[in-house]
């Protein structure tokens, strides 16, 4: 896990029950791998979109006041889904910020302020993808990283992130 403060990682376990709360309000007990997107911007009156960027740092944009999130036709489609769960977060968590547009950008050159709100979307994005109590029981059952993440729909790399978020280490030998 990221270094954080001691006030952000309490911003972080809000960031969890507001995930997890969105999850019961749309799928109920029943969670399906991997998570629905679609269903998510559905119930929230967001549109997805796939398009081109002509910055090829930018994986998507959220436009607050057409509802809309866009993401790079040119990425795969694990980061996709990704993005798509991180423009949901921004959407979710910071409707009290004055911005019109977020994007997701590969670059890392942001403010302190803008670090910590992408990296709330970003911890939005891994729990509605990686629900916790589903992630811990599948690991459970399945012990192989690549299985897992193609269950989730997710990267290895972002799964074994979660993974150590909840911690759990992997052995080498499930990588």
């Amino acid at each position: 896990m990221i270094p954080i403060n001691t006030g952000y990682s309490s911003r972080l376990v809000e960031v969890e029950v507001i995930a997890e709360d969105l999850l019961s309000q749309i799928f109920g007990i029943k969670l399906e791998l991997p998570i629905k997107l679609e269903s998510i911007a559905k119930f929230l009156d967001l549109t997805i979109l796939i398009g081109d960027f002509q910055d090829e740092q930018i994986d998507g944009v959220f436009e607050r006041s057409t509802k809309r999130i866009v993401v790079s036709s040119s990425a795969p489609q694990v980061r996709k889904r990704f993005t798509v769960a991180h423009e949901i977060g921004h959407f979710v968590l910071h409707s009290e910020m004055d911005k019109e547009i977020f994007f997701r950008s590969k670059s890392r050159n942001i403010s302190m302020e803008m670090d910590n709100i992408e990296r709330e979307a970003n911890a939005f994005a891994a729990i509605i993808l990686m629900p916790r109590d589903l992630t811990i029981s599948q690991w459970r059952v399945t012990r192989n990283l690549s299985v897992l993440a193609s269950r989730f729909g997710v990267s290895k790399e972002a799964m074994q992130y979660r993974l150590k978020g909840l911690g759990i280490t992997v052995p080498r030998w499930a990588i």
